[in-house]
């Protein structure tokens, strides 16, 4: 079967797809680090409708054979700088690329970007290796979460 992938830019007709996306895929690091007051599965409808009404911000959903597999929202911080925000997969379609896939079609959406940033989780090296492979250089902790899980910055 072909599959047929496509980034749409979403609106607050789409917090339902958000909120499932974001709840599964961040379920898992709930459960690992127990950090109940960060970890976007537990973000509210209202909290995601915040999310896309931010001035500044736009999310994208990306779309596999019609269904909605993930998630990313983009702020623009200053002219030409730009942060990534709740990059999400859905568990049963990671491992495939499509984190690869959304990143680089972002990207080319915003070409125009001079600086990327984006905080993920310390302790987990996929996700510091992800963004590690496209270009991103780690500038150090920002929080300790817990003792088991910091966050750091990552720029581009």
């Amino acid at each position: 079967m072909m599959k047929y992938m496509e980034i749409i830019k979403i609106d607050k007709s789409h917090v339902t797809d958000v909120k499932n996306i974001l709840q599964q895929a961040y379920l898992p690091l709930l459960e690992k680090y127990h950090d109940e007051q960060k970890n976007p599965a537990n973000k509210t409808a209202e909290d995601i409708l915040l999310d896309l009404e931010r001035e500044n911000s736009n999310a994208y959903l990306l779309i596999l054979n019609n269904e909605p597999i993930g998630y990313v929202r983009v702020g623009e911080r200053a002219k030409g700088e730009f942060s990534i925000a709740d990059l999400a997969i859905l568990p049963s379609h990671q491992g495939n690329g499509y984190a690869q896939y959304l990143l680089k079609k972002i990207e080319k959406i915003y070409y125009m970007a001079k600086k990327w940033s984006l905080v993920t989780i310390q302790e987990e090296t996929k996700l510091c290796h992800l963004y590690e492979k496209f270009g991103y250089i780690q500038k150090g902790v920002l929080e300790e979460v817990n003792e088991n899980m910091h966050f750091v910055l990552y720029v581009k």
